[in-house]
This record gives C-alpha cells, structure tokens and sequence, in this order.
C-alpha cells in the first residue's frame, strides 16, 4: 500500500521515510489528500488546467515563474506542477494523458510528400479573380 508523505505531497511504495525530503512520518493517504499529479511545460499545463476545469477536478498549480527572458519572449520554458485530490487522481490521470500521442496508434505516414518535384509556379498575383 501506498504511503503518503503530507510535506511532499507525494505517495511513496515501500518507503519508511520520504526519499524527497526525508520526513519520517509517512502515513495513509485520505481521498482529499492533495497528490502530485504531474510537471508540465507550461502549454500543457494550460490545457490540462482547463480539462480539470471542465471535469469539475479541484487543483492547484504551483510554479511557472518564467524569467525575464521567457516573458519577453513568450517562450515559456518554465514548469508548472499540478496537485489533485487523491480521491480523483485516477480520473485526473486519463486526462493528462489525454495530452500525449500515442505515436503507434497513429496511421502510417505516406511515403510520398505529394511534390513531384516541379517547382511552384505563379503569375505573380494572388489576389481572387473573379
């Protein structure tokens, strides 16, 4: 059975301490126990924010502090952790992998690219002709 350590929020197999941040006093976890439920980049954490939303999951999301560098950019490099109650973390686990392609589900990539290698040609005008 799973140990919960209330510090990390974090369950734990066959664990006496926390391997995270040492704390002695593992214990059973209660279905309203907030749990780990993932990191994301900050796209995916956004999504999935919404899809937890929309599923009437509670959260919280900590993290996503993006530097100067990111804000001036609107690159977001930075990551963001998500926590669910445990009561609905198995829910809240099909939707984050909701998020992820699984690539051998996917249909065979035609070999071709459609080019038949002649170059693209135009008039030079783009506009609609009526």
């Amino acid at each position: 059975m799973a140990l919960y350590c209330p510090l990390c929020q974090r369950l734990y197999e066959n664990e006496r301490k926390c391997p995270k941040c040492l704390f002695y006093r593992l214990r059973e976890i209660t279905p309203g126990d907030p749990v780990l439920l993932g990191k994301y980049d900050y796209m995916r954490a956004e999504i999935l924010k919404g899809l937890l939303a929309e599923a009437e999951i509670p959260f919280n999301a900590t993290g996503g502090v993006a530097g100067a560098f990111g804000m001036s950019t609107a690159l977001r490099l930075d990551e963001i952790s998500i926590f669910v109650p445990f009561g609905a973390l198995e829910k809240a686990n099909e939707l984050s992998d909701s998020l992820y392609i699984d690539e051998e589900a996917l249909p065979p990539e035609d070999e071709s690219d459609g080019n038949d290698g002649t170059p693209f040609e135009s008039d030079g005008d783009f506009a609609d002709k009526e």
